[in-house]
C-alpha cells in the first residue's frame, strides 16, 4: 500500500515475470522502514534496528552472500542512476524476476542486487502523515504466524516471506557437462545403419588395443613372477608382434575409408558438387595412412592418431559448409574418440614393456636390410664373376696345352635325360652301342620330338642364338624347345659323341632352289651337318633343316636313292657348284624329290672338310643378325609326325601360315592373324610353350602379327 507521497512519483518500471510477460510491478510501501533513508550522494545507509542480533544474521550463508553483493553493487552505483531509481514508484518483488530492459532501470545493470534492497529503498522525502498514522496504530498479535522459522529471516526480508535465494550448487557446471557428454554419445540423430556399420568397423581396432594391454600385462607378470597369467612371456611377446602390423594396417584401412566417404558424398552430389576440394580429402587420407606401415609401431600409432584428428577437423568443417549431414560431425567425434582412446591405451601398454621385449624390424628396416643385402649380393656376384674369369683364363691356358682335337661331351645323367625325352631307353654299352640301326632310331625320334624353329631370334628379350652346349641342353631337354640348323646339329652331334659315335662337324651352303630359285646359286656357309663314321663308312646326318631335311643317315655314296616320307626320295651326288671357276672341285649335294616322276631339286651342298667351333660362331652371327638372311625377317618351324614308330608326315609354319601334311598331301591349314592365334598353334601343333618375357620379345618386330 502506497503513502500519499507515492502517488506523485514517476511511472512504474516495466519488469518481466517468470512467464516472460511484461507487467507492472506492485507498489511497495516505504513506510515500513521508518529508520531507513537514502543519502543525497546515492549511497544507501541502513539504520534499521534488528530484532535479532547481528551475529545471528550473519551466521547464515545467504545473508553473508547478500551483504557482499550489496556492498559490491552500491559501491558501483552511479548517483544519477540511484536518484532515478529512488523516484520509481514501483520496484521488482517477484520470485526469480528478470529485467527485460536494463536501460529502463539502470540499477539492474549492476547485478547482483538483492530484490529485498530494492523493496526497502525509500524515497528522498518522509511521508509524515503516514508515519503518524502508523505510530497511532495498535500492533495486533498473530500467533498463527509464529513458528520456528518465522522469527529467523534474512536481512531485508519481510517476516513470513520465504527466502527466494538459495545456495549456489557448485557442481551444477559438472552436471551440465556430463549431460552434454551423455547426449552426445546417445547419437540419437545418427541413422541406425551408419551407427551399426561404424561401430562394427572399429570393434577389431578396439580388440587389438585391449589385446595389446593384456599381453603387456602378461609380459610384465612373467617378468616379475617368472611366468605369465595365462600365457608364457615368449608366447605373449610373439602374439604382440603379430598384433603390431594388424593394428597399424587396420588403422590405415579405417583412415582410407573415412577419406573415401567424401568421394561418396561427391558422387551422390550431396549439396551439389564441390569438385577437387572434396576429392582432396579422399586422396590425402590414404596418402597419409599407408606410409605409416613403414614406421616403427609407436610412431605409426602416433601418426595415425594425428591423421584421425585431422580428419575429424576436416569432417567438422565439411558439416559446417554443408558438405555432409548435420549428424556426421557428432558421429565422427564419437568414432575419433573411441579410436583415439584405443591408440592411447595401446601406447600406454607398450610403454610399460618397452624394456622387456625385443623389437622386430619395421618395414623400413626390412627395406634397408634388403638394400644392404642386394649390395652385398652384387659385390659377391662381382667377386664370383672375377673368379670365374680368372678360372676361365686358366682353363683356356690349360686347353692350349691339351689335345686340340678333343670335343666336349654330355654326362651320363644328361644323356639319359635326353634319351628319356625322346622316349628311348637309358644309355648302356649293350643296348646303345654306336651302330647304324641305333643311329637311325635316334635321328627319327629326335626329328619327331624337337622341332626345327628360329623363334629365339624373334620371341626373346635378347633376340640372340647361343651355341653354348649347356645352353642348348637346357633349351632342348629342360624347356622342350627346338632350334635352327646349327643349334640342332651342334646339340645332336654332341649327344652322338657322348654315346661313342665318331662325329665330324662340317659346313654347308644352301641352294636358292629352297626358296623357289633355279638352283644355280648357293648361299654363304650358313648351314651345319654332321658326318658320322661307323666301321670306316661315313654317313651324312642332318636333323636341322626342317621339312626338306634328311630323315635317316645317308651314306656318302653317289646316286644312291633313299626313301623319305611316303613317295618322297632323297640322294647324294657330287659335283662342282655352278659358281665354281675351278670345275674340278667337288662338293656333296643333297637332293630331294616328292615323287619318282619329279625332277631332283638341290637343297644344299656340303664338304667333308671339318669346321671348327669358332667357324660356327661366325656363321651363327650371320644367320641370326644379317638382314640378308631370311631367318631374321621370317618365322619358320617344322616338326616330323610319327605314327607306330614311322615318320608319316610333318607340320610346318611360315610366318602366320601353318600346315599339316600326311605324306605329300596337306590335310589341315591354319592362318594366324594375331600373336595369340600363332602362339596357340605353336603350343598345339609343335608343343612349344613360350615364357611371358619371350612372348613380349616380338613386340615391335617386323614379324609381329598385329591383327
Amino acid at each position: 500500500m502506497l503513502g500519499t507521497g507515492a502517488s506523485e512519483q514517476k511511472p512504474a518500471v516495466l519488469a518481466s515475470t517468470p512467464n516472460n510477460h511484461s507487467t507492472l510491478c506492485s507498489s511497495v510501501p516505504c513506510s515500513g522502514l521508518p529508520n531507513t533513508r537514502v543519502l543525497s550522494n546515492g549511497r544507501l545507509l541502513l539504520r534499521e534496528s534488528f530484532r535479532r542480533s547481528i551475529g545471528d544474521m550473519f551466521r547464515s550463508g545467504p545473508a553473508r552472500s547478500l551483504a557482499r553483493s550489496t556492498l559490491r553493487t552500491t559501491s558501483r552505483v552511479n548517483p544519477k542512476t540511484l536518484r532515478y531509481a529512488s523516484q520509481s514508484s514501483q520496484v521488482v518483488n517477484t520470485r526469480n524476476a528478470r529485467l527485460v530492459k536494463p536501460a529502463s532501470l539502470a540499477l539492474t545493470a549492476y547485478r547482483p542486487l538483492s530484490t529485498s534492497v530494492q523493496r526497502h529503498a525509500t524515497y528522498d522525502h518522509i511521508d509524515k502523515k503516514h508515519e503518524e498514522a502508523v505510530a497511532k496504530g495498535k500492533l495486533e498479535p498473530h500467533p498463527e504466524e509464529v513458528s520456528e522459522e518465522s522469527s529467523v529471516h534474512q536481512v531485508f526480508h519481510e517476516k513470513g516471506v520465504p527466502d527466494t535465494e538459495k545456495d549456489e550448487d557448485m557442481l551444477a557446471g559438472v552436471y551440465s557437462d556430463l549431460a552434454t557428454i551423455r547426449d552426445t554419445f546417445k547419437l540419437n540423430e545418427v541413422p541406425r545403419e551408419a551407427l551399426v556399420v561404424g561401430m562394427a568397423g572399429i570393434i577389431p581396432y578396439v580388440a587389438t588395443s585391449l589385446s595389446t594391454v593384456y599381453l603387456a600385462w602378461d609380459i610384465n607378470h612373467a617378468a616379475m613372477d617368472g611366468h605369465g597369467f595365462l600365457l608364457s612371456g615368449q608366447t605373449a611377446e610373439l602374439l604382440l608382434h603379430i598384433l603390431e602390423p594388424l593394428q597399424v594396417g587396420y588403422g590405415a584401412v579405417i583412415i582410407s575409408f573415412l577419406g573415401a566417404i567424401h568421394w561418396g558424398f561427391e558422387w551422390a552430389k550431396y549439396h551439389g558438387t564441390k569438385g577437387y576440394a572434396r576429392y582432396a580429402i579422399g586422396v590425402v587420407a590414404p596418402a597419409v595412412a599407408w606410409p605409416t606401415l613403414l614406421l616403427p609401431v609407436e610412431y605409426a600409432l602416433i601418426a595415425q592418431f594425428s591423421a584421425f584428428t585431422f580428419l575429424y577437423f576436416a569432417d567438422s568443417r565439411a558439416v559446417i559448409r554443408g558438405w555432409a549431414p548435420q549428424w556426421y560431425s557428432t558421429y565422427r567425434f564419437v568414432l575419433t574418440f573411441i579410436v583415439g582412446a584405443s591408440i592411447v591405451i595401446s601406447l600406454i601398454g607398450r610403454g610399460q614393456i618397452a624394456d622387456k621385449i625385443s623389437r622386430l624390424p619395421s618395414p623400413a628396416d626390412r627395406i634397408k636390410q634388403i638394400r644392404d643385402s642386394q649390395a652385398e649380393q652384387l659385390a659377391e656376384e662381382e667377386r664370383a664373376r672375377q673368379s670365374r674369369i680368372v678360372a676361365e683364363d686358366e682353363e683356356e691356358d690349360e686347353e692350349e696345352d691339351e689335345d686340340p682335337t678333343s670335343r666336349p661331351t654330355y654326362s651320363t645323367s644328361q644323356l639319359n635325360e635326353y634319351l628319356q625325352s625322346i622316349q628311348q631307353p637309358a644309355h648302356s654299352a649293350k643296348s646303345s652301342s654306336p651302330n647304324l640301326e641305333y643311329l637311325t632310331t635316334l635321328q627319327k625320334y629326335h626329328l619327331a620330338t624337337y622341332p626345327f624353329e628360329n623363334l629365339s631370334i624373334h620371341y626373346s628379350p635378347t633376340q640372340t642364338v647361343s651355341l653354348d652346349l649347356d645352353v642348348l641342353y637346357e633349351k632342348f631337354v629342360c624347356k622342350r624347345r627346338g632350334g635352327y640348323c646349327m643349334e640342332q646339329n651342334a646339340f645332336f652331334g654332341t649327344i652322338l659323341r657322348s654315346i661313342g659315335y665318331e662325329v665330324t662337324n662340317v659346313g654347308a651352303r644352301v641352294s636358292d632352289a629352297v626358296n623357289g630359285g633355279p638352283g644355280i646359286r648357293y648361299e654363304p656357309w650358313s648351314h651345319m651337318v654332321n658326318i658320322i663314321t661307323i666301321s670306316a663308312r661315313k654317313y651324312m646326318v642332318d636333323v636341322g633343316f626342317g621339312g626338306n631335311g634328311a630323315t635317316a643317315p645317308l651314306p656318302l655314296e653317289e646316286n644312291t636313292v633313299h626313301s623319305r616320307i611316303s613317295l618322297g626320295e632323297m640322294r647324294l651326288v657330287t659335283s662342282a657348284l655352278p659358281e665354281h671357276t675351278d670345275r674340278a672341285q667337288r662338293l656333296w649335294i643333297y637332293q630331294v624329290r616328292s615323287t619318282p616322276q619329279d625332277a631332283w631339286s638341290p637343297i644344299y651342298s656340303f664338304t667333308e672338310t671339318e669346321f671348327f667351333p669358332q667357324d660356327y660362331e661366325m656363321m651363327n652371327f650371320y644367320t641370326s643378325n644379317s638382314k640378308k638372311c631370311f631367318f631374321t625377317y621370317a618365322i619358320v618351324a617344322a616338326k616330323m609326325v610319327m605314327e607306330d614308330g614311322k615318320l608319316v608326315g610333318s607340320v610346318t609354319m611360315f610366318n602366320g601360315e601353318a600346315k599339316k601334311r600326311v605324306g605329300n598331301e596337306v590335310v589341315e591349314t591354319r592362318t594366324c592373324r594375331s600373336e595369340k592365334e600363332r602362339l596357340e598353334v605353336l603350343r598345339g601343333w609343335f608343343g612349344i610353350v613360350l615364357a611371358e618375357e619371350e612372348e613380349r620379345g616380338i613386340r615391335g618386330a617386323v614379324t609381329e602379327l598385329k591383327g
